[in-house]
């Protein structure tokens, strides 16, 4: 009986004594002199893995960022709505290792929309609507555009898009990123860890263009265009329909390289193109025309260059089974090698390389 009675007030004692350890330690606790608990709010954490590599590059990519987090009103999954609650903008470069931005939020549930390169002093895009960071707008409501320039050629355009208001781009376009978290809640302590992985929204397609018998090409003697419907995203990354858009090749010159397929130098002409999104949804259109020629009789054209890009997936071992749209997410550089016969003013063949992997088409009418 008495060890029985020893044991309890052991067990006592030490509640007790534990319930003291808690009040002395614990924050908002009955002693003023201990800190306040921290603030509730969310450790937002930004990763780019979306690309072919599967790797994170979003410190050695993304140089600057905007981050937009909305409050979600009441409401059933399907139909609720946000009102922007806070905003964080960072233009310097990501490269110093920043790849995540602490946040106090009342408690509640939010949905965050990050933009990555919009913010950088040579950004290529741009909101559609001017907002400061306290209106009342919602996640909807976020539309971005590429800025565009009339630029033409060192002679005049001379084809169906030589019209007013069609625009032009024949910049490289700074990198673009796009990524949004899953609605998350904020408790009324601690922070609440959420990580947005992003996608790369800008592309570079490199053309290499080389005569069959090696005839040494000039690069002024060409005129290449890609036309595409993908200047304008909506608040889900989507493109927006809209009116085309005629790219031209930032890069323009005399090459020697190494075609595809082949063992030794030719002398041909690289062409490099900036380009927005590309779409499942869109079919852009690519031409290569000798100027001396003319338009009426292009050596090539290419009425769904999307086709051609997607073929290449296939030839990427493993990834046979990736979805359309994940693979054009993922894959942003490719080099594009056209054979021609210069003395018929014709393609010979065509073979896209990605990394390693190669696709060849031959012209069945050559």
């Amino acid at each position: 009986m008495i060890l029985k009675l020893k044991r309890m007030n052991l067990i006592r004692n030490l509640a007790v004594g534990s319930i003291g350890v808690l009040a002395l330690t614990s924050c908002n606790s009955l002693y003023d002199k201990l800190p306040e608990c921290p603030p509730p709010g969310a450790h937002i954490a930004f990763t780019y893995t979306q690309n072919m590599d599967f790797q994170d590059y979003f410190a050695e990519q993304v140089h600057c960022l905007d981050l937009y987090v909305f409050k979600v009103n009441e409401g059933t999954k399907a139909d609720y709505s946000t009102t922007l609650y806070k905003t964080y903008h960072n233009e310097n470069r990501m490269a110093d290792g920043t790849v995540s931005v602490p946040m106090d939020l009342e408690p509640g549930k939010y949905q965050a929309v990050v933009y990555g390169g919009m913010n950088c002093s040579e950004s290529s895009f741009a909101f559609t609507s001017l907002f400061n960071d306290d209106d009342n707008i919602s996640i909807e409501e976020l539309e971005v555009a590429m800025l565009t320039n009339y630029y033409f050629d060192d002679s005049p355009w001379t084809g169906d898009y030589d019209e007013d208001g069609i625009d032009h781009s024949a910049l490289e376009l700074h990198d673009h990123f796009y990524g949004k978290s899953d609605v998350f809640s904020v408790g009324d302590r601690d922070y609440t860890p959420v990580t947005i992985d992003v996608m790369k929204n800008t592309n570079v397609i490199n053309f290499y263009i080389y005569d069959k018998d090696n005839y040494p090409l000039e690069a002024h003697d060409y005129r290449m265009y890609i036309i595409d419907d993908n200047n304008e995203m909506g608040p889900d990354n989507m493109l927006i329909d809209g009116d085309d858009i005629i790219y031209r090749p930032y890069i323009k010159e005399n090459k020697s390289f190494i075609p595809a397929k082949k063992t030794s130098q030719y002398a041909g002409v690289q062409t490099s193109f900036s380009v927005s999104k590309l779409s499942t949804r869109r079919s852009p259109r690519f031409a290569i025309i000798n100027k001396a020629i003319g338009e009426e009789n292009p050596i090539f054209t290419d009425s769904d260059l999307r086709t051609k890009l997607l073929d290449a997936k296939d030839a990427y071992p493993g990834h046979e089974n990736m979805a359309d749209q994940e693979f054009l997410n993922r894959e942003n550089n490719w080099d594009i090698y056209v054979e021609i016969d210069v003395t018929k003013n014709t393609w010979v063949s065509i073979t896209i390389k990605v990394k390693d992997w190669e696709v060849r088409y031959d012209n069945i009418n050559y």
